[in-house]
Parts: C-alpha cells; structure tokens; sequence
C-alpha cells in the first residue's frame, strides 16, 4: 500500500471517528503494521503544521482524534458558545461548567454546588457525548468530544481552570454560610 494511500485512509477513519481511535485498532483496521500507522500519524501531523492547517491531532497515551488547532480557539469557541446556548438550557451549560473545571467529579458534588438535583442533567449531558463517566461510584468529566469542539488539548486551557479547579467545595460552602 502506497505511503500517501495509507495516510489519506488513517485521515479518513480519524475523521469518521466519533472519539479518540487505539493506533492499534486502525492498524488492525487497515491491515498494517501498528510502527506502520504511527510513522503515517506522524507525517500527517506534520503536514497540518507545515500548511498551518485549521485542524490538528490530538495525541494521549496511545490514542490519536483530530481537533481544531488551537490557534483557533478564539473563533471556535465564539462560534460553539453560541451553538452551544442554543441547544444547552442554562442549567446544562451551569452542569457542564462545573464538570469541566471540577472534574472529574461525582454527580453529588455537582448537585452539592449547584444547589438542585443534576440526576437529569448529567444524563443528558451524557447522551450528547460532552461528558464521560468513570468508575464506581461514577465520577464525570468532560469528554474528548467538547474538548475538541471547543478546540482545545485539554481542559486546562480553559480559561481560569487552576483558579475554579482548587475551590474546594467545603469552602465554598462555609463562605455562603458565613455570609447570612
């Protein structure tokens, strides 16, 4: 199989796919050595910084999806924000704040800071795929899929995350109480 074919088909399931994909599994995929496939993820990266391209990929571990550069994250999140509140009702957007800063964390906290059950909210978050759930009890975090809708690597390039992610809960509730 040609280099540029093999390469063109890794673009292609990278962006078919839904979420991260195993370099493993698109090697299996594709019928190729797993070296053969990393060489070919490398390249392409490669070429999307050469051409300084609007899309980019997005490595952890073992696992590689395609993103938004994030150059671009002005633009994008303006444009998803505003997708976004039309299709979030505010509690949702309230929840997945909280999830995406907080976490990961457990359903109770985010009902703990929000003051209302979240039971529902997180439910629907977790349908629309913008949040995963882990272990048990079940902790939540925001998934793959909002980080690269809003084009960015990780959730701490949100703005203020080391700010609102050290506010321990306690805290905050000793300050609401000690203020009435």
């Amino acid at each position: 199989m040609p280099s540029d074919n093999l390469k063109s088909k890794i673009e292609s399931l990278l962006f078919v796919s839904s979420g991260p994909l195993k370099t493993g599994k698109i090697a299996r995929s594709l019928n190729v050595p797993k070296d053969k496939v990393i060489r070919e993820i490398d390249c392409l990266e490669q070429e999307y910084r050469d051409r300084n391209a609007g899309i980019c990929l997005i490595r952890s571990g073992d696992t590689v999806e395609m993103g938004t550069r994030p150059d671009n994250f002005p633009e994008v999140e303006k444009f998803l924000s505003k997708v976004i509140k039309e299709e979030l009702t505010p509690a949702a957007i309230e929840a997945l704040s909280i999830i995406a800063y907080r976490g990961p964390v457990s359903e109770e906290e985010v009902s703990t800071i929000r003051g209302v059950n979240s039971q529902i909210i997180i439910s629907h978050l977790l349908k629309r795929g913008l949040i995963i759930e882990e272990g048990n009890p079940p902790k939540y975090e925001v998934s793959t899929k909002f980080l690269r809708q809003l084009g960015i690597e990780s959730v701490r390039n949100l703005p203020h995350y080391e700010k609102y992610h050290q506010i321990e809960i306690s805290e905050e509730n000793e300050v609401q109480s000690s203020g009435t």
